[in-house]
C-alpha cells in the first residue's frame, strides 16, 4: 500500500517560493501514481489524502472516506485522534525544522504557507533550534514589498497606456484624473512609452479655452477688460481668481482685445 499525503501546493497555486509549482506537482503526482500501478500496486491500495488543511478533523474526514480502514482492517473512527494529533504535532515540528535546514533561502512566510501553519509556529521552531535569522527575514520582507510595488506599478502603467490607446484624443490631465494621479507622473509614463501626443495636447488646450470663452460670452466680458484697463499690472491669474475663470481664459480674452 502507498499513502500520499498531499498538501496545499498540490491543489492550489502557491506564492513566493512555491509560485508556479501547481502544474509541476500535478504532473509529478500523476507520474508517481502511474509508476506505482505499473509495479503492481493495486489502484485501491494507492491512496492520496487531502492534507490541504492541517486541522485534524479535515484530515480525519478524508482518511475515513478512503479505503484505509478496509486495507488495515481496523476502525479508524475509533482511534484516539487527540493522541494521534499530539504525535503528529511533534512530527510536524521536526518536518518544519528539516525543511528550514535544507532550504535556508526559504522565508518563514514561505515555510508557513507550505505546511499550512502559522508563521509564529515556524518562527518558534527556528528560534528553539537556534537557526532563526532575523536579518534574512527582514531582507526577504523588503524584497517581497519591492516585488509587490513593481507589480502594482506595472499594472498602473499598463492601465495608463491602455487608456491612451483607447482614447487617443484624451489629454494627459484627463487621464491623470481617471487614474487618480498627478499630471506630470502620467506625462512621464506616456512620454517613456512613446504615447505622448503633443499635437493632441495643444488641440485639447485650445478646445478648452474656446469652450471657456463660450461660457463667459453671456457674462460681462467688458468687465474683464475694464479690470485690466484699470489695473494694468493685474495678472491673468489674479483676474481669474476674482472672476472664477481660468487664467488661460482671461489671458485669451485680453489678447483678443489687445490688452495682453
Amino acid at each position: 500500500m502507498i499513502l500520499e499525503a498531499h498538501g496545499k501546493q498540490h491543489y492550489e497555486e502557491g506564492t513566493g517560493y512555491f509560485k508556479n509549482t501547481l502544474k509541476k506537482n500535478k504532473v509529478n503526482d500523476a507520474q508517481k501514481r502511474k509508476l506505482a500501478l505499473d509495479h503492481g500496486i493495486a489502484a485501491e491500495r494507492y491512496l492520496e489524502i487531502n492534507c490541504k488543511k492541517s486541522e485534524t478533523e479535515a484530515i480525519k474526514a478524508d482518511l475515513l472516506r478512503s479505503s484505509l480502514s478496509q486495507i488495515l482492517k481496523c476502525d479508524l473512527a475509533g482511534l484516539d485522534w487527540i493522541e494521534l494529533t499530539k504525535a503528529a504535532w511533534k512530527s510536524e515540528k521536526l518536518n518544519i525544522l528539516e525543511m528550514s535546514v535544507k532550504n535556508p533561502e526559504m522565508s518563514v512566510r514561505a515555510l508557513a504557507e507550505h505546511f499550512g501553519v502559522s508563521r509564529d509556529l515556524v518562527k518558534e521552531v527556528q528560534v528553539n533550534a537556534g537557526i532563526y535569522n532575523s536579518q534574512k527575514e527582514r531582507k526577504l520582507g523588503v524584497k517581497r514589498q519591492q516585488v509587490r510595488y513593481h507589480h502594482r506599478t506595472q499594472a498602473r502603467n499598463e492601465k495608463i497606456r491602455q487608456l491612451k490607446k483607447d482614447r487617443p484624443q484624451a489629454s494627459t490631465q484627463e487621464i491623470a484624473e481617471l487614474v487618480g494621479m498627478e499630471r506630470h507622473a502620467v506625462y512621464r509614463i506616456l512620454k517613456q512609452s512613446g504615447l505622448y501626443d503633443e499635437q493632441a495636447e495643444k488641440q485639447n488646450k485650445n478646445f478648452k479655452i474656446s469652450m471657456s470663452k463660450k461660457r463667459i460670452k453671456d457674462c460681462d466680458i467688458q468687465t474683464i477688460c475694464q479690470m485690466k484697463q484699470d489695473h494694468p499690472l493685474l495678472s491673468a491669474r489674479e483676474a481669474g481668481r476674482l472672476t472664477g475663470h481660468s487664467h488661460s481664459t482671461i489671458l485669451s480674452v485680453w489678447r483678443e482685445f489687445g490688452l495682453a
